[in-house]
């Protein structure tokens, strides 16, 4: 299994698991492509049948507990399993490197710090992951030269950041419309928003901006004062409530912003607020309200050819392999922009699925 064709990945684990005696590792293998389908309550059952293998908890069976519910945003439960993965085996740096994560994702960043600087020592820490989380904890914090530093170690995963952090460097020479319309990392958009700020105080942008910058850098509590700043100055203005909630979600608070979207889909003939409720309910793992969503989204104006390719992801995620299928195909006839490697390794990994289920 190499990953990139994850359907196909998990119907040919399910079957080794059907046809050979039980394996926990195997278990354990499909609860994480599971997770990755946010089929969350499916991947813990897996793990519990991996447990009762063993016949007594593993550390790695509790990690994995716990990163499912990072990934539902549950991030007390996946803390609490992360400290019973380090009870099982304190010598193990993952589950410390998830706490740190949790922790920062909350906007917790002394916490996090006092995690990452637990991992110094130990030969056995993977490096360019930590090096990744001390680089994203000193960006939130606006401690550029740190970050840039540690970017650097973290190899190709910090090579985003990094281009975020020297495009920073050229926002002096930007003129007042292109810092309004900036499109970058949030650390570029955070020092753009604040010089237009400076320049042209009565301009939303400065204030939407940073809002959705300070989201991005884990911020959230200062993120929505930018928020509360944009109502202000624009009054009420029908945008406000969309930027609350992009902001939101954004920020990783999938709950109460799918409850906004929602909100503001009702009355709405646009995609956009059923597109992005649908992306928060499938980051839940609530795939069915997901479904529905995006199938809203497919019959509306703006984009409902991004709806059918969120619909073909949020079905195969169900393993409805055939329907999935068949809109990917769709999104292609829709809009030939489609026509590039996140379509077309979609259609690959169902059309491999489906064969394989033909031949078993």
């Amino acid at each position: 299994m190499d990953g990139e064709y994850p359907a196909h990945d998990l119907i040919r684990l399910e079957c080794f698991l059907r046809e050979h005696r039980p394996w926990a590792a195997a278990y354990l293998a499909q609860a994480h492509l599971l997770r990755g389908f946010r089929q969350f309550q499916e991947g813990r059952w897996a793990l519990k049948k991996a447990e009762v293998i063993l016949g007594h908890p593993h550390s790695c069976l509790k990690e994995a507990e716990g990163q499912i519910y990072f990934d539902a945003e549950r991030h007390g439960l996946a803390q609490r399993f992360f400290q019973k993965a380090l009870q099982l085996n304190p010598r193990d740096p993952s589950p410390r490197l998830w706490m740190s994560r949790s922790l920062r994702h909350q906007g917790k960043l002394e916490e996090a710090e006092k995690w990452l600087r637990s991992l110094r020592g130990r030969v056995d820490a993977p490096d360019e992951q930590v090096a990744l989380e001390w680089g994203y904890l000193f960006r939130a914090r606006e401690q550029w030269a740190l970050a840039r530093r540690w970017l650097r170690r973290a190899g190709e995963d910090g090579e985003r950041g990094l281009q975020d952090l020297e495009e920073f460097r050229g926002v002096t020479r930007c003129a007042n419309e292109e810092l309004m319309s900036r499109e970058a990392g949030p650390a570029t958009t955070l020092a753009a928003a604040r010089r237009l700020e400076r320049l042209e105080p009565a301009w939303g942008a400065a204030y939407s901006n940073q809002a959705l910058a300070l989201a991005e850098l884990n911020r959230l509590p200062e993120a929505m004062k930018q928020v509360r700043r944009w109502r202000q100055l624009m009054g009420d203005h029908p945008a406000g409530p969309r930027l609350q909630a992009m902001v939101l979600h954004t920020a990783g608070r999938f709950e109460r912003a799918a409850r906004l979207w929602l909100k503001l889909a009702v009355d709405s003939t646009d995609t956009e607020p059923w597109i992005y409720a649908g992306s928060c309910l499938a980051r839940m793992g609530r795939l069915e309200e997901a479904e529905q969503c995006h199938r809203r989204a497919t019959q509306c104006t703006g984009c409902p050819d991004e709806g059918m390719f969120n619909l073909a992801l949020v079905l195969r995620a169900q393993g409805r392999y055939g329907e999935s299928l068949e809109c990917a195909r769709r999104t292609l006839e829709m809009d030939d922009d489609w026509d590039g490697p996140p379509v077309r390794n979609l259609i690959l990994d169902l059309e491999r699925t489906l064969t394989f289920l033909a031949a078993h």
